[in-house]
C-alpha cells in the first residue's frame, strides 16, 4: 500500500468535510492549522505539500528550534547555548523549557501570519490562549504504516514494528504530559484522516474542502 495518488473511494463522505467546520474566522485571524499525526501516516509529507499548496509557511520542531537558536545567538552571543534556557526559564528542565520557548513562539507567529504547524501539540498550546486554528489528526492502519517505514527507511517487518510502537509512544506520551488531552481521540480534531484511504494528493484536496478552498 502506498501514499501515492489514488480514486476517492466515498465522494459523498469527501464532499461533507466542506461542511464540518464549526470554527469560524474573523476578518483578523489567520488561517492557523494544526496536524498531529501517527508515525508512518506520510502526515508530515502531507503538511509539508498543503503549506505548499495554500502558500503559506511550515513550522515543525526543526523550524521551530532553528528560529529559537537564531535569536538566542542574536541575544546572548557565544554563550547563547548556556545561559537561554536558564535565564527565560529559571532552571526547568531542557525539555519542559523547550515546550514552553515552542509554544510561545508557536503563539507568536499564529498572530502575524497564516501558517502550518507540525505537531508540538500546537492545537492545545492555541486553544489555551484562545487563538483560532483548525486541528487535523492523519493516521493509517498499522499495517499500512509498517509497509512505509519498511519502504522509507529500508527496515524488515520486525525493525518497522518496533520502531512505529516507539514513536507512537512517545508521540503520545509528548501529546498527554503537555496537555491532559488524549492523543489521537477524535473528538478533540476538527477532522481525522485515514491517509491510506485517499493517498497524500487526495488528503490535501479533502482538507482544502474543509477550509473551503478551490482544489487546484
Amino acid at each position: 500500500m502506498s501514499f501515492g495518488s489514488v480514486d476517492i473511494v466515498d465522494k459523498d463522505l469527501a464532499d461533507m468535510n466542506s461542511s464540518i467546520l464549526s470554527k469560524k474566522f474573523s476578518e483578523k485571524d489567520h488561517l492557523v492549522i494544526c496536524i498531529s499525526r501517527s508515525h508512518g501516516s506520510a502526515g508530515t509529507d502531507i503538511g509539508f505539500a498543503l503549506a505548499e499548496a495554500l502558500h503559506i509557511n511550515y513550522y515543525d520542531e526543526s523550524v521551530l528550534n532553528q528560529i529559537l537558536d537564531r535569536r538566542d545567538a542574536k541575544e546572548f552571543g557565544a554563550d547563547a547555548a548556556k545561559v537561554s534556557d536558564f535565564k527565560r526559564y529559571h532552571g526547568l528542565s531542557k525539555k519542559d523549557a523547550s515546550f514552553f520557548r515552542q509554544s510561545a513562539l508557536i503563539c507568536e507567529l499564529a498572530k502575524e501570519e497564516d501558517m502550518i504547524v507540525m505537531g508540538r501539540a500546537a492545537d492545545v498550546v492555541l486553544t489555551g490562549q484562545h487563538i483560532p486554528h483548525i486541528s487535523i489528526f492523519i493516521s493509517a492502519p498499522f499495517q499500512v504504516r509498517t509497509q512505509h517505514v519498511m519502504d522509507v527507511r529500508n527496515m524488515d517487518m520486525k525493525q518497522a514494528v518496533r520502531f512505529l510502537k516507539k514513536m507512537d509512544k512517545q508521540h503520545k506520551k509528548y501529546y498527554e504530559f503537555y496537555t491532559g488531552e488524549k492523543w489521537g481521540k477524535p473528538e478533540n480534531y476538527d477532522l481525522c484522516i485515514n491517509s491510506a484511504n485517499y493517498g497524500i494528493k487526495e488528503t490535501i484536496d479533502v482538507i482544502k474542502r474543509l477550509l473551503n478552498q478551490q482544489t487546484q
